[in-house]
């Protein structure tokens, strides 16, 4: 099982591309996936314009399954974000209300 938490900026490798976004690996192992609307900032579907397989990226944890499979977001402007906040919770909810 995952010790990962809500808002942990991971570092992971792109392993795959699947219809619904990205396979990857976390530096420690742990398999995850990153949802198509959350790979990019410009939430681009396009395939050609994600990551290559083998591309190392940073990520936030959103969740984690029963299974241990993470959740992540890969939007460079939602890393930030959260790897400067003092209070994620509220840095994501002011984050989310600019993007809209």
């Amino acid at each position: 099982m995952s010790r990962r938490r809500r808002y942990d900026v991971v570092h992971c490798t792109v392993a795959g591309h699947v219809r619904y976004g990205l396979i990857v690996t976390l530096d420690t192992g742990e398999r995850g996936w990153i949802e198509e609307d959350r790979i990019r900032d410009d939430r681009s579907v396009d395939r050609v314009r994600w990551p290559a397989a083998g591309t190392q990226v940073d990520a936030v944890v959103l969740g984690v399954l029963k299974s241990g499979r993470v959740c992540l977001c890969s939007m460079p402007s939602y890393v930030e974000v959260i790897r400067h906040a003092i209070d994620p919770d509220a840095s994501a909810r002011a984050w989310a209300l600019a993007r809209n």
